[in-house]
């Protein structure tokens, strides 16, 4: 049995897929979804997966240490623990990575963080998909490969877990500020011209953190940043389609149908660049565009540097 914290669209998409090989418990606070009976068991109580070896934390960022103070109270016998949610955490009035928190916690099983271009409704309906899982434990990574690689899903195996935090909440930011360029009309060529100054600048972040910088060009680097920036579906692309419009942050966040976490990731990433001296211009640059605005002038003395 494995259970997966989180029955949002993206946890429950990876429990249907899961259940392809396994039972699943299926962990929400809120009221059940529907799911097939028997190899899904939507439950309300940590209770139930006392026993289970194996949790996906697949809920936000923000309900973390809350969450996983529940599961390392309950699940005494918990081996590994996978997060399929991007971002960091927030505690203490700083930003921590989820092995930071978890270490500082008690935790002593082995940690996995799984990430990549992955819509869920995509994956729920069965569209090929890659992603990479972080983790130093092979036998972490065995586990979650008979679980996880099969059907239409991959994962291949990365070591950097700092890199792969990094990545999947930098490329939100970035998707907010492409939707805004392309409501402003800059044009293709400008366009790529600001991805590939972002990838450096990304680069740059995850060596300050001493992360893998070869974890940049992998399915949870420019896979996943290309997939948030550039597709219609994004919702970190729509809130800055919104921008772009003229729309002020409050009512842009309200038009998005769902939560648009390039805001939030932007308190860590301030955090990370101030407390690493990361020195990243497309940090500060979001940061004032979500929060008073920029101009195109801005930008382009970015691409000039």
């Amino acid at each position: 049995m494995v259970s997966v914290v989180g029955a949002g669209i993206w946890g429950s998409a990876l429990a249907m897929h899961l259940s392809r090989v396994t039972s699943v418990n299926l962990i929400n606070r809120g009221a059940s979804n529907q799911t097939e009976p028997g190899i899904i068991h939507p439950i309300q109580r940590m209770s139930h997966c006392e026993d289970d070896a194996i949790i996906i934390y697949a809920a936000s960022s923000e309900a973390f240490p809350e969450v996983a103070t529940s599961i390392l109270k309950t699940c005494h016998t918990l081996q590994y623990l996978i997060i399929a949610s991007k971002g960091f955490v927030w505690c203490d009035n700083r930003s921590m990575f989820y092995e930071e928190w978890l270490k500082d916690h008690g935790f002593s099983g082995d940690l996995g963080i799984l990430s990549g271009p992955s819509f869920a409704s995509e994956v729920e309906s069965g569209v090929n998909t890659a992603l990479n899982l972080a983790t130093s434990s092979d036998a972490l990574f065995e586990s979650a490969r008979s679980l996880l690689n099969h059907s239409h899903l991959t994962i291949h195996r990365s070591l950097d877990t700092i890199g792969v935090e990094i990545c999947g909440a930098y490329k939100n930011i970035i998707a907010i500020l492409v939707g805004w360029m392309d409501q402003r009309g800059l044009g293709l060529n400008f366009r790529y011209a600001v991805l590939v100054k972002a990838l450096e600048d990304l680069s740059n972040i995850i060596i300050h953190c001493r992360g893998d910088i070869k974890t940049v060009y992998q399915f949870a680097g420019i896979g996943d940043l290309m997939l948030t920036t550039l597709s219609p579906i994004s919702r970190n692309r729509k809130f800055g389609d919104l921008l772009g419009q003229g729309v002020n942050q409050a009512h842009a966040l309200e038009q998005v149908q769902g939560v648009v976490e390039g805001v939030e990731a932007l308190r860590h990433l301030n955090w990370l660049n101030q407390h690493h001296q990361c020195q990243s211009p497309f940090i500060e640059l979001v940061t004032r565009l979500v929060n008073e605005g920029i101009s195109v002038e801005d930008i382009i003395t970015i691409i000039q540097s």
